[in-house]
C-alpha cells in the first residue's frame, strides 16, 4: 500500500513536496522553510484549513500516522532529518495559526489541528507515550496532585516550572515532571495548559525512557509494578481522558508490559463526566479567608468525586454562616439566637435555620439590609 491509498496527493503536493524542495544541506535552509510557511500563512491559510479539514482525522489515525511518519522518514537523506522535521514544525505552525486567527471553527476542527500539532511536532514515534485530555478543573491542582502521588514511588517531587515552549507549542502554558524511578526508568509528564478561548480540554503526555538500555527489554519487575501503580493512581483522578498510546517505530523497542497496557486501556472506559466546572463559583468572594478556604475544599471533593465530603463541608459552610449572620445582627446581647449557654456551644442547624428565618423577617432586618429569599 502506497502513501497515496491513505493520504491525498493534493495533500502531499501542498504541505510534503515543497518541503522536499529544500536543498536539507544547505547553509540557508531554515530560511528557505521559514519563506515557504510565511507563504501559506499570508496567502494561501484557506487552502492549508481545506487540506486539513479533508485529511485531518486520517493523519491522527495511529496505523496512519506510522505509515506517514516513516514515509517521510524514508524521504529524508541518510543521517539528516531536515526534512521531516521542517515538514513537522511547518505544519505545526500551520495548525496553531488557523486556531487562533480563522472565525468560526468548529470545535470538532479545532480539537483535529491541535492533535496534529501535537502529534507530529513533538515526535512522540521515538518514545513510548500516553495521551490525555483534561477535560474540567484545575490543572495546577492536577499537578500538585501528581507530586503528591509520585513521592510514595521517587521521593520528594517538584514541578520544573512553566514555560511558553516545550512540545513546539508556542501558546501554551507547559508544566514538566521528571520523575526517576529506581534509576531504571524516567517518566517525563508534560503538563499543557491550553488557551480556554480556543480549546475545551487541557493535554497531557506521559513518555517514558528506559536508562541506557531498550525499554522494557530489561527493567525489573518491581520498577514496572511501580509504574503501573502510579498509573492507576494518576489516571485514576477525576476529568482525565485517555486518547491514546504511542509506541515507537523508529527505533527497536519491546512492547509495553501487558500491566501497563491494561491501566490505560481500562482507564478509557471511566465516567469522567462532572455536570460542572465548581460547586460555588470563584467569582463569589467572601470576606473571610476562612470561607474563601472552605468555598476550595468544597470545589476539591467536588472535583475529586468525594462528593459525601462535599456535603459535610457544604453543611460547615451554610451553619458558620448562619451563626455569623445571627452573631452580626442580634450582637451578644441577644446570644441566645445563636449560642445554647447551658450546653456551652452553638445551637443546632436546625434551631440556627429557624431564627435566621425569623431574623430575614425582622422590619428592622429589611430595612438594614434589605430582602433575602
Amino acid at each position: 500500500m502506497s502513501i497515496s491509498d491513505l493520504i491525498s496527493d493534493d495533500f502531499i503536493d501542498f504541505l510534503v513536496s515543497p518541503i522536499y524542495q529544500i536543498d536539507p544541506e544547505a547553509d540557508d535552509r531554515d530560511k528557505h522553510r521559514e519563506e515557504l510557511l510565511n507563504e501559506v500563512l499570508t496567502a494561501r491559510i484557506e487552502e492549508a484549513k481545506e487540506h486539513l479539514l479533508i485529511n485531518g482525522k486520517t493523519v491522527l489515525k495511529l496505523d496512519v500516522k506510522v505509515k506517514f511518519l516513516n514515509y517521510l522518514l524514508s524521504e529524508c537523506p541518510e543521517n539528516n532529518h531536515f526534512p521531516i522535521n521542517a515538514f513537522k514544525r511547518n505544519l505545526h505552525h500551520i495548525c496553531q495559526y488557523i486556531i487562533r486567527e480563522i472565525k468560526d471553527l468548529s470545535p470538532e476542527l479545532t480539537t483535529i489541528l491541535n492533535d496534529i500539532s501535537l502529534e507530529y511536532y513533538a515526535n512522540h514515534f521515538k518514545v513510548y507515550s500516553i495521551k490525555i485530555y483534561q477535560r474540567k478543573g484545575s490543572l495546577k491542582e492536577l499537578i500538585d496532585n501528581t507530586e503528591y502521588i509520585l513521592e510514595k514511588y521517587t521521593g520528594k517531587m517538584r514541578s520544573k516550572g512553566a514555560s511558553h515552549s516545550g512540545l513546539g507549542i508556542e501558546y501554551h502554558d507547559v508544566h514538566t515532571l521528571e520523575p526517576l524511578i529506581d534509576n531504571e526508568v524516567t517518566v517525563y509528564i508534560y503538563f499543557n495548559l491550553n488557551d480556554p478561548k480556543y480549546h475545551e480540554y487541557n493535554n497531557i503526555y506521559i513518555n517514558f525512557w528506559g536508562i541506557g538500555k531498550d525499554l522494557w527489554d530489561d527493567i525489573s519487575s518491581s520498577t514496572i509494578n511501580k509504574v503501573t501503580s502510579f498509573l492507576a493512581e494518576f489516571l485514576n483522578q477525576p476529568n482525565l481522558l485517555t486518547q491514546n498510546v504511542n509506541i515507537s517505530n523508529y527505533f527497536k523497542k519491546t512492547s509495553l508490559p501487558d500491566q501497563i497496557v491494561e491501566i490505560v486501556e481500562s482507564s478509557k472506559s471511566r465516567d469522567i463526566s462532572l455536570e460542572y466546572d465548581r460547586i460555588i463559583d470563584l467569582n463569589f468572594q467572601f470576606n473571610s479567608d476562612i470561607y474563601n478556604e472552605i468555598r476550595s475544599e468544597i470545589n476539591g471533593s467536588y472535583r475529586k468525586h468525594y462528593f459525601t465530603g462535599m456535603y459535610v463541608l457544604i453543611r460547615k459552610l451554610l451553619e458558620n454562616l448562619l451563626i455569623d449572620s445571627l452573631r452580626s445582627y442580634y450582637t451578644l446581647q441577644n446570644s441566645e439566637k445563636f449560642w445554647n449557654q447551658d450546653q456551652g456551644r452553638f445551637l443546632t442547624f436546625e434551631m440556627l435555620k429557624k431564627n435566621f428565618n425569623l431574623m430575614k423577617d425582622e422590619s428592622d432586618f429589611k430595612q438594614k439590609v434589605g430582602t433575602i429569599h
